[in-house]
């Protein structure tokens, strides 16, 4: 992608990587960042945005990949090839854990692959190097001592030097408690000089013990005296410190070679290490300004809304605090649209507007979250050429006007179809005219070889051009009219004004100089000038009127979803009551032919006939409350106006209270029918097609 650091630079795209790189744990992950470009083929940023994703999703989920701090260990892989010779243990140990982690790494996201199948692809290219890792391990600790037990040999060495020393304090214990109860040594303990064991004796009293003298104390009143009685001992201990490090010697060398026979395993476990730690950081970063995986699209558009600047995001610890405090950009192109001119007055935003846009498309094609709302589409930018700022060269002795002049070119010369264009203060450094036409005409050969541009300006000439120009639109920052002051919210369609004439009024430039200044810029110039100013006005007053509709809507809605969960737990009421009203009639019934069958048993025979018809008539009731229970799942009868299903508007009974009325709405299994004035929500089969009830006849009266 032919995107130049000083493109990146202008946008401030090395502080991005600032802040990534605080979130890094290896030395190979700095390395992916450092060289982190944009890419350009919609599948590979696609690939990346969504292993960024996957990352999200496993730290919210609290199960981060288990990276840790590991240290450079390149130099001693390529030493480690070379024949005898030994790594210290302190590298042995920095490697081991480069082997822990390839091993740790591929373990964890071969049990996500299923959720990270994306970052998985990268963590099975880990080759685990058990044998080794363990091989570390038993020979030198974390800190990259060696081990006592690393081998028998050593181990054994280990415990005799170990038995000689304590035999040899000991007998060092019992000089230095008769020299103390004589006053020859002094309140020192036993101690080490030059690798043997000493007593500290008062300097007066260094003949009156036989050994070795092997040092003295500063002040000359102390020496250090090796006693006969255990030099023997001092001489055995040195002779199997010796042979230790013989044997240690003969284990780091046997490590080494076993560490440079798996050194190319080791370098590319650590280059992959290495990417998945730059997506951590990546997924990291976004997350901190709440940043969203956009859409990447191919034909051109682009959608962005509440979209902010990840820069002024970081300086605010606390960021809904940010985004209350930070005036997001909403900006909509089809693919069609070929560029905007920006126009309005100074300090309006204009610049930080071309940034948030340009910082976004690269963050989203380098695979890191943009700050901005759910559903934000972009299309993925060929190269990004951006001209902000003064670009004089005292060393190439180019002014600023010389110096854009030569940057047209080479953007003229490399851009590509798919690029982006940005320009800030287009025109400017030399004659207003002359410059207008410059760009103006860099511009139309942007176009027409595909590229596309924003730029900002202060010359009317251009927002003509962005007017009459197919595929171009003019836009500008929001300027709040009563106050004169910038409001920073981004408008496209409507051009803007400079307001220098209003804002020189506001700060009390003398009368005459703006009436001079006018006179000078002429009526059309005005005109215009006070056309672009009333648009401004109307937009904002339907800004202000939309903004109203919206909340309007909001407090709509919310008391529509309101009232439907109210009449909602009133038929559920409804229901409940129906049931138990049905329940006590049943219980009431089956109390009834009970109490009738124990009458039937008690009664006299001439009595029976007239107990079987009540009882015949308790029976007919109970099948009437039986038939009344089941009405709800009552079969419509073929044939009749219930075979069908009845559609809005037509005349139904509520089966569950006989009830009629219109069915005036049905949404899924629910349904509203409105019963004198009443809207009732049920079920749908609960429903029945029946007739509209016929309108009470007027009585004609009788006929004489």
């Amino acid at each position: 992608m032919p995107l130049p650091d000083f493109a990146l630079n202008k946008i401030e795209f090395e502080k991005i990587r600032e802040m990534l790189d605080g979130y890094l744990s290896t030395p190979t992950g700095a390395e992916e960042i450092n060289a982190l470009a944009p890419a350009v083929r919609p599948e590979v940023v696609t690939a990346r945005l969504n292993r960024s994703a996957e990352m999200m999703h496993l730290i919210n989920a609290s199960q981060a990949p288990p990276l840790e701090t590991l240290y450079d260990v390149s130099d001693a892989l390529a030493r480690s090839v070379i024949e005898r010779y030994v790594l210290d243990g302190s590298t042995l140990a920095h490697i081991g854990s480069w082997t822990e982690s390839a091993r740790k790494l591929h373990s964890f996201f071969s049990q996500h692959r299923e959720t990270a199948t994306g970052i998985w692809q990268i963590a099975e290219t880990l080759t685990p190097l058990k044998e080794l890792e363990q091989h570390i391990r038993k020979v030198v600790d974390d800190d990259g001592g060696i081990k006592p037990d690393a081998s028998p040999e050593l181990s054994r060495i280990t415990r005799q030097i170990q038995s000689r020393k304590e035999s040899a304090r000991s007998v060092l214990q019992r000089i230095l408690r008769e020299g103390r109860a004589s006053g020859m040594t002094s309140d020192e303990e036993a101690t080490l000089r030059g690798g043997r064991l000493v007593i500290p004796v008062k300097a007066e009293y260094k003949r009156k013990i036989k050994g070795f003298i092997h040092d003295t104390s500063a002040t000359g009143q102390t020496v250090y005296i090796e006693p006969v009685e255990v030099f023997e001992k001092n001489n055995e201990i040195r002779e199997l410190e010796t042979a230790w490090s013989r044997e240690a010697d003969r284990l780091l060398r046997a490590l080494t070679h076993h560490v440079g026979e798996n050194a190319d395993t080791i370098s590319s476990n650590s280059e992959a290490i290495g990417r998945i730690d730059a997506i951590y950081a990546s997924a990291r970063l976004g997350m901190r300004w709440g940043g969203i995986i956009p859409d990447i699209t191919s034909k051109g558009t682009i959608s962005l809304k509440e979209c902010r600047n990840p820069l002024l995001l970081l300086k605010f610890k606390n960021q809904n605090e940010a985004k209350k405090n930070i005036v997001p950009l909403n900006l909509e192109m089809g693919p069609d649209e070929k560029g905007i001119i920006i126009t309005g007055p100074n300090a309006g935003g204009k610049s930080v507007t071309l940034k948030t846009f340009g910082l976004t498309m690269v963050l989203a094609q380098c695979g890191i979250p943009v700050p901005a709302q759910e559903g934000a589409k972009i299309s993925c930018a060929s190269g990004l050429y951006v001209d902000m700022g003064d670009e004089q060269s005292i060393d190439n002795d180019l002014s600023t006007f010389s110096s854009r002049l030569t940057w047209m070119k080479e953007v003229l010369l490399n851009a590509r179809p798919g690029g982006w264009v940005l320009i800030d203060e287009a025109g400017s450094g030399t004659d207003p005219d002359e410059g207008t036409a410059l760009v103006q005409g860099f511009l139309e050969m942007l176009s027409e070889n595909g590229v596309r541009s924003i730029i900002t300006t202060h010359h009317g000439a251009l927002k003509i051009f962005a007017h009459e120009t197919a595929g171009w639109e003019n836009a500008s920052m929001e300027f709040d009219q009563k106050t004169l002051s910038p409001t920073y919210f981004f408008q496209k369609g409507i051009p803007g004004s400079s307001y220098a004439f209003e804002i020189a009024d506001r700060l009390h430039v003398p009368t005459e100089l703006t009436r001079r200044a006018r006179e000078w810029v002429g009526a059309g110039k005005n005109k215009l000038e006070s056309l672009i100013i009333s648009l401004e006005q109307e937009s904002q007053e339907l800004q202000r009127i939309k903004r109203e509709m919206d909340q309007k809507q909001q407090s709509w809605e919310v008391s529509k979803k309101d009232l439907d969960s109210r009449l909602d737990h009133i038929q559920e009421e409804s229901d409940a009551i129906r049931q138990k009203a049905v329940a006590e009639a049943e219980a009431l019934l089956k109390d009834a032919n009970r109490r009738i069958e124990e009458a039937i048993r008690a009664a006299s025979e001439k009595d029976k006939e007239v107990l079987k018809q009540k009882r015949d008539e308790v029976a007919r009731l109970s099948t009437q409350v039986h038939e009344r229970k089941k009405q709800r799942q009552r079969p419509r009868k073929k044939g009749s106006t219930a075979s069908k299903d009845p559609e809005i508007g037509d005349a139904v009974r509520l089966l569950d209270s006989n009830t009629i009325g219109e069915l005036i709405e049905v949404s899924g299994k629910k349904a509203t029918v409105a019963v004198k004035g009443l809207r009732l929500k049920t079920r749908f089969d609960n429903l029945e097609l029946t007739e509209h009830p016929s309108s009470p006849k007027k009585n004609k009266g009788y006929r004489m």
